[in-house]
């Protein structure tokens, strides 16, 4: 290993799909553009940097920072913090509340609530972990495998919707008052996560600067074809 700086840049086609904290799944095709950096310490020790950032039918960014420790058999040891985030362009989401609150006295209605929204978005997500793993450099390529722990925020709609009403009725010659309560309420969801993550380059050409990229964790599932400048 030869010390000091070294930089990686590369551009990307992607088919994929993102998924948030809310279950929602989304479609992730476009391109992508990144770079790679990497600050050999010694003949063991390295610190890394990886930046991307991409657009189709989908926004999304992700950027990596960690350490790296050589074992044997070109293995390493990774400890990396991941920032990512990805929102829809194409998808739209909604939540609708209906209310219709009557009463029916004596065979006369009194319309006392009457609520009719719909609430649209498009569904995305950031997400912040810790990660730990082992990556392999192979003659094909290279692969790598790990775990991550990190808290997530998925973007929605929020809304809270309280309220009811009254009216006086007569039932016979005796004045009734009857009510009516509605509440409804929608959060973005948001709270930690534990998921398995693989990624995978295998090389297409001797040179090694087109390669076939596999991505797979609880958030993103993607392949696609980078070419490295």
């Amino acid at each position: 290993m030869v010390k000091g700086l070294s930089a990686n840049a590369y551009t990307q086609a992607n088919a994929g799909a993102l998924r948030n904290g809310e279950n929602s799944i989304y479609s992730n095709l476009g391109a992508s553009v990144g770079i790679d950096t990497k600050l050999q310490l010694d003949k063991k020790n390295a610190i890394f940097g990886q930046f991307e950032f991409g657009a189709g039918t989908a926004l999304t960014g992700n950027a990596r920072l960690g350490y790296q420790r050589a074992l044997s058999n070109n293995t390493n040891l990774v400890f990396a913090a991941n920032a990512a985030l990805g929102n829809s362009l194409t998808k739209t989401e909604n939540s609708s509340v209906h209310i219709d609150n009557k009463a029916n006295i004596n065979d006369k209605i009194y319309q006392m609530d009457k609520i009719d929204k719909t609430f649209d978005w498009k569904p995305g997500n950031i997400s912040f972990s810790g990660q730990v793993g082992f990556n392999k450099n192979a003659k094909w390529g290279s692969y790598e495998l790990g775990a991550e722990l990190g808290y997530e925020h998925s973007s929605s709609v929020e809304y809270s919707l309280k309220g009811g009403s009254h009216a006086d009725v007569l039932i016979g010659e005796q004045k009734t008052e009857i009510q009516t309560a509605y509440d409804y309420n929608r959060k973005e969801q948001e709270g930690m996560y534990i998921s398995p993550y693989a990624t995978a380059r295998i090389d297409l050409n001797k040179k090694g600067n087109w390669q076939a990229i596999g991505k797979a964790d609880i958030h993103e599932i993607k392949v696609g074809l980078r070419y490295n400048f």
